[in-house]
């Protein structure tokens, strides 16, 4: 009788956590969809923006052209840029400009530095914002490498410095057969040679 009791609850038991089971799959599987539109809902109320240069190894010129890039998640439609001195605000450069992920900024008479960076935030919420790292801006002359040009410069170099080292050994290889040849006087020899055969 104990043994059919027990028999009993344990079947029971596998049957309750079956059917548990089940419940749990139909009620995940039912609000899959609302869990996935609720995270996306999240992600357009509380966005996300990273800003992507300028970086601690950018030299801006002042009057230069330079365009501020950045990442953005969730549903920000304008932002606004402004730029800082270590955490002073100095100047506003976009107010409600359209989030696309670049603005091109003329660079102003600011006073040169190697503190200055870009704040980036949602139009509509402060709280989405974000920094760029430290930047220079400077009003020297500031020299631009093209990467396809310098490699053509360094090879033109080392051709050219080839051709200057081929000649200058074939020179003295010359040299040094004349010298063999002729001895000390073979400049006065070529010489004789030289007029007697223009004369």
């Amino acid at each position: 009788m104990l043994k059919y009791r027990t028999t009993k609850v344990i079947l029971m038991f596998i049957s309750v956590l079956f059917v548990s089971n089940c419940l749990v799959h139909i009620f995940f599987e039912a609000n899959k969809k609302q869990i996935k539109l609720t995270t996306m809902d999240y992600d357009d109320i509380f966005g996300d923006i990273t800003v992507i240069s300028p970086n601690n190894l950018d030299v801006l010129k002042i009057g230069d052209i330079f365009t501020i890039k950045w990442n953005s998640m969730g549903g920000i439609e304008y932002i606004t840029i402004a730029l800082y001195r270590r955490s002073e605000f100095v100047d506003s450069i976009a107010i409600a400009t359209k989030n696309d992920g670049s603005y091109d900024w003329v660079v102003g008479q600011y006073e040169e530095g190697k503190d200055y960076s870009i704040g980036i935030w949602d139009y509509y919420d402060f709280n989405v914002c974000d920094f760029s790292d430290y930047f220079e801006i400077t009003s020297k002359f500031i020299f631009h490498l093209d990467p396809i040009i310098t490699l053509f410069v360094i090879v033109g170099s080392l051709i050219g410095i080839g051709g200057i080292i081929t000649v200058l050994t074939r020179r003295c290889i010359f040299e040094k057969k004349r010298m063999t040849r002729f001895g000390t006087n073979s400049i006065k020899i070529f010489q004789i040679l030289y007029f007697s055969k223009n004369y």
